[in-house]
């Protein structure tokens, strides 16, 4: 609900109260409830509208006979029907003439602006007045923020919306009012129509001349041409009519051309040849239930924000816990850390100091060798013969029979021959993986042969 900008007359205040008094606390049911707080609000809305003192509101210059108004940058946007210019004021009502600027010529019969997406949109109505005719498509015409043309942006609506009056921003879509077709199309920001986005308006509403979004909701101004009424009409973003949220204007608003939304108001242009042209703002003035019930979801928001608060909190006091386990570890590895680097310290500083001769190196180990030749025993008896050939490619180890350990491998070469150095001791001496082997002492500064048959 919307109500005018100003203070209601004490006596109407004391009317008001009565009446609640007398009738807002009866014990009906809620419906009846629900009606009488309607019929209560209307009275108090219609009483007020009927004041002639709009404090709030302001005359346009002489010039500029509105076509249409929109919000940006905290300034309203007025176009102009006739004279092809868009009109700049401050919110107070003090005329812009640096940023206002001029729509192109054949942009001449506006019917409409909106902000969105960083342009200006203007509806233009391709109508040529003096010769009551149509001239082609209707368009809508896209300009800058400095007020240059941008004909890119720019695009023609579709046929069947062939009377646009008003126009807004919302969603990243253009949504044009019909005051024929009483109907809001609705098109993406390049042109393209979005028929299951755009909604029928209802019955009543026969005479559109402006749309805006604002609350959650579309609200459209009615002239009053057709059913002598002039009033705002509210409809969720689905198109679905809100008749508790319509409310009618005060009767000082004859011939309302536009409409636009901003902080919590109403900003209505309207054209008055005898009195002036003027601005009407109103602002919001939720009912009682309403009220209520923006108080409980608050609360519960409230809650809800508290609940998460919380959590956000235990896991931060989780953190914190973590983090100071990770500093102690942090610390006991410092400590580690420092008593390994002192005692480097004192050994570098002891090797330093240390003077003694150093032991000379030990002799080095004498080796002996022993090597042989790996052959096939043909007659099997253990002797290399005349005409027994080497094997090539064997493993050849040598195991000291004294810890038992592997002390050397080679493999034999391509005559079945083998050697290999170690020190003096008892080996077995084999053939790797076979039954070829023999038991050796190998002395000091000795070469030893062994054969080994297969």
């Amino acid at each position: 609900m919307f109500r005018q900008s100003k203070t209601l007359e004490i006596a109407l205040c004391g009317l008001v109260l009565m009446v609640v008094v007398g009738f807002g606390f009866q014990a009906v049911n809620a419906d009846d409830d629900k009606e009488t707080m309607i019929q209560l609000e209307r009275i108090a809305q219609q009483s007020d509208q009927s004041q002639s003192n709009h404090d709030s509101s302001f005359p346009l210059v002489y010039a500029n006979t509105p076509g249409g108004i929109t919000y940006y940058d905290d300034k309203l946007w007025v176009v102009n029907s006739f004279s092809q210019r868009v009109y700049a004021y401050s919110t107070n009502g003090t005329y812009d003439a640096d940023a206002s600027f001029s729509l192109i010529y054949v942009n001449d019969n506006s019917k409409g602006i909106a902000y969105g997406d960083g342009k200006f949109w203007v509806a233009g109505w391709n109508y040529d007045i003096p010769a009551f005719q149509d001239r082609g498509d209707n368009k809508i015409y896209a300009y800058n923020l400095d007020g240059t043309y941008n004909s890119d942006a720019s695009f023609l609506l579709i046929s069947e919306n062939d009377l646009p009056f008003g126009i807004t921003y919302y969603d990243d879509k253009l949504w044009v009012v019909d005051t024929t077709a009483n109907r809001v199309y609705a098109y993406s920001t390049n042109g393209t129509y979005d028929a299951d986005a755009s909604f029928d308006l209802t019955s009543e509403n026969t005479g559109p001349t402006g749309i805006t979004y604002g609350d959650g909701k579309f609200w459209v101004v009615e002239d009053g041409f057709t059913s002598g009424l002039v009033e705002i009409y509210a409809y969720n973003l689905d198109g679905t009519y809100d008749a508790d949220a319509s409310f009618d204007l005060t009767s000082k608003i004859t011939n309302p051309t536009g409409i636009t939304y901003y902080d919590g108001k109403v900003w209505i242009a309207d054209i008055d040849f005898d009195d002036g042209h003027t601005v009407y703002i109103y602002e919001s003035d939720p009912s009682l239930e309403s009220r209520v019930t923006s108080i409980e979801t608050n609360l519960t928001g409230l809650e809800t924000n508290m609940a998460g608060l919380e959590t956000k909190i235990t896991g931060l006091e989780t953190k914190i816990t973590n983090m100071e386990t990770i500093l102690t570890d942090i610390q006991t590895m410092l400590s580690s850390l420092e008593t390994i680097i002192n005692n480097l310290n004192t050994r570098i500083i002891a090797l330093e100091s240390d003077t003694q001769t150093p032991e000379p190196d030990p002799e080095p180990v004498q080796t002996t060798g022993v090597s042989g030749k790996v052959y096939t025993d043909s007659n099997d008896n253990g002797t290399l013969d005349a005409g027994e050939s080497g094997v090539s490619g064997r493993s050849v180890i040598a195991v000291n029979l004294t810890d038992q350990t592997d002390v050397s491998r080679t493999s034999t070469d391509a005559n079945g021959d083998y050697s290999f150095d170690v020190v003096a001791g008892g080996y077995l001496i084999q053939v790797e993986g076979t039954n070829a082997f023999a038991y050796v002492t190998i002395l000091d500064g000795s070469v030893l042969t062994q054969n080994l048959g297969l």
